[in-house]
């Protein structure tokens, strides 16, 4: 998961002594990111040792902004304010409009206390101790309005598109204190150089908080703009002969990193572009950065540059560089010395191994990225990491359709649809609608591989339902990735659906959907989606051969698959590459019964047999069987033809 750059801590209560925190905290966490920022958490529920020690205090000298969420008003909370304010970080206040001072979790009161130690410890009878009203914090906020500080109201229950939305409120006041919060982080960011004369340090500064601007957007970001700073940079080190903070290259870099996530999906090869300069600047902090934990995130943000190369370009070769990124943060960020880095990066671990499965070695691939999520969920619960835990669940359900297609269909189509299902009771409509939206259409994907064994009607048509749903937000203007990806689902589910009911017209809407698809899934600009979707119109082909005009639908099926076959090579993505062969050889074997009986069996054995060199009876059983026992009734048929025709 992508963090920012520029340091952020969030002081918070428990959310037994404030029920809605929560949602203020998912708000902060889906927010700040994209504004540039790095989130720690501080929840006052941390162990005593940790909560008032060491790490608080390397937090609170780390960060450069400070967000206090002051419902509840616990002395930690409003310690860990105090020191803050004392180190004189940027502090950015705030409570619900409803906050309160929880004055019942002052007291040692757990939920099944006996009511005489009730007394003992309150005063209070248990009915008068239920009764206890809180009173408002109300003072606190006019106390800070005379000190000049702001303290931000906001309300958890506005709609999303109300002013008084809390992602509305907050990003407003966080966008009139950046300023200051760039400033001061370009300070920060020179300190390990400044015995350097004043004349160097002050250019140096313009040239940071130039790329500060840059990557937050203070200041428009162009390719050519950021190449003038990088070159700045490199004139300032040999004017010095001192190399810059490894802090700065990792802020150019993750200015890069934005710009290509701005970039048109229709210009892949110029995001590739954008990625690779990540990944180089990235690699030159990784030179001078001394700091360990500094050196783990470093390889996290490689690991996500290749991991995003890879869903455009050459997914075996970036993805298992991804995977090598994520093993080296993993050997400094520990489950013991960094839980919730370990627990993120074992995620993104995840993502890349369910990357490589898409083209080698599916079922081994698959089972150590489910491992690695697994893992994850360790440290990413539902109660503690509510944004994290549905990431991970969304990301399982994936790799479960993914294993699904090998192995195990039913149970594992059955698993993704949990996992997404889990995934949703976080990313609700209302308050995460573009998240929900990403698992609700990946929940249709479910339904379409579990309809292929199980409740075919019943299953692709709540698929067609979800995807039909998904077509009404991503829209061809707005969202042309999502659109064709959903398209490709829709004509998916209809291929299914034609198997078992009205054949020709199901058939029809699966074609108009693919095609639709590839008006965006072009050869030039997403080869890999082009491939995916000519391979699965190719099964459309051959299942609409079986009722109707068998031998043209066959061979539009083989055109169709060879096509695919251009992209999806043996050398760049061997699973796919199998599973083209494994669907040519079904065409050739069914042309075979029609036309041509000896040169398209011929065909078909050959393409069989090319299918299991990659369909190992070690590396996927299941699929080597299921293309073996086709292989041997097609070598079967030729045989016996041929002694028909000899007699």
């Amino acid at each position: 998961m992508y963090q920012g750059q520029i340091p952020c801590l969030l002081v918070y209560p428990d959310r037994k002594h404030v029920g809605y925190v929560n949602q203020i905290v998912n708000c902060l966490e889906e927010l700040l990111p994209p504004l540039g920022f790095k989130i720690s958490k501080l929840c006052d529920k941390t162990l005593p040792d940790r909560h008032f020690g060491e790490n608080f205090e390397r937090l609170a000298e780390d960060c450069i902004l400070g967000i206090v969420i002051l419902d509840g008003f616990r002395p930690n909370v409003l310690f860990e304010y105090g020191f803050l304010r004392g180190k004189n970080r940027v502090i950015l206040p705030l409570q619900d409009r409803k906050a309160c001072i929880a004055v019942k979790s002052f007291y040692p009161i757990h939920e099944h206390i006996d009511s005489p130690d009730i007394k003992a410890n309150t005063g209070l009878t248990r009915l008068q101790f239920d009764k206890l009203k809180e009173p408002a914090i109300g003072y606190f906020t006019e106390l800070s309005d005379r000190h000049g500080i702001n303290v931000v109201c906001i309300d958890c229950d506005a709609d999303l598109d109300s002013p008084e939305h809390p992602k509305k409120k907050i990003k407003s006041a966080i966008t009139g204190l950046m300023t200051e919060v760039l400033a001061k982080y370009a300070k920060q960011s020179l300190r390990p150089i400044k015995q350097e004369p004043s004349e160097y340090v002050k250019k140096l500064q313009e040239v940071t908080l130039r790329i500060l601007q840059y990557y937050t957007g203070t200041i428009p970001s162009t390719q050519k703009r950021l190449e003038i700073a990088f070159k700045d940079m490199k004139k300032l080190e040999e004017y010095s002969g001192v190399t810059m903070p490894s802090s700065i290259y990792s802020t150019l870099a993750a200015s890069y990193r934005r710009l290509a996530q701005k970039v048109s999906p229709l210009a892949p090869t110029k995001m590739t572009k954008l990625l690779s300069k990540t990944i180089d600047l990235n690699a030159m902090a990784l030179k001078v950065e001394t700091k360990l934990s500094e050196c783990a995130s470093l390889h996290c943000k490689i690991g996500q540059a290749y991991w995003s190369i890879a869903e455009f370009r050459h997914p075996l070769i970036n993805s298992s560089k991804a995977i090598k990124a994520y093993e080296e943060a993993l050997t400094i960020y520990t489950k013991k010395d960094f839980p919730t880095e370990y627990g993120m990066t074992q995620n993104d671990l995840g993502v890349a191994y369910g990357e490589l499965s898409k083209v080698k070695d599916t079922e081994s691939n698959a089972t150590k990225a489910i491992k690695a999520y697994e893992e994850a969920l360790t440290i990413s619960t539902k109660k503690d990491f509510p944004i994290n835990y549905a990431l991970v669940q969304s990301n399982l359900g994936t790799i479960y359709i993914i294993v699904s297609r090998v192995k195990d269909t039913e149970s594992n189509a059955t698993k993704a649809i949990k996992a997404y299902k889990e995934a949703l009771t976080i990313r609700t409509k209302k308050h995460f609608p573009m998240k929900y939206m990403r698992s609700y259409k990946n929940l249709g994907g479910a339904y379409i591989e579990l309809s292929k064994v199980k409740d075919t009607e019943s299953n692709a048509t709540k698929a067609i339902k979800i995807c039909e749903e998904a077509l009404t937000i991503y829209t061809k203007k707005d969202f042309r990735t999502e659109y064709a990806m959903t398209q490709n689902d829709l004509g998916e589910a209809y291929t299914i659906l034609s198997r078992v009911k009205d054949t020709e017209s199901n058939a029809t809407k699966a074609i108009k959907a693919y095609e639709e698809a590839l008006t965006i899934s072009t050869k030039k600009d997403f080869p890999i989606y082009y491939a995916m979707t000519q391979n699965d119109l190719g099964e459309l082909y051959i299942s609409l051969s079986k009722t109707v005009e068998t031998e043209l639908n066959l061979e539009k099926a083989i055109k169709a698959l060879e096509e695919a076959l251009t992209i999806n090579t043996k050398e760049e993505s061997p699973m796919k590459y199998a599973l083209s062969q494994s669907n040519i050889g079904a065409a050739y074997s069914d042309l075979s019964r029609v036309k041509d009986t000896e040169s398209n069996a011929t065909k078909a054995i050959k393409a069989y047999k090319e299918a299991l060199t990659i369909y190992t009876k070690k590396s996927v059983p299941a699929k080597h069987a299921e293309v073996k026992t086709n292989l041997e009734r097609v070598q079967q048929y030729l045989k016996i033809s041929r002694k028909t025709c000899d007699n």
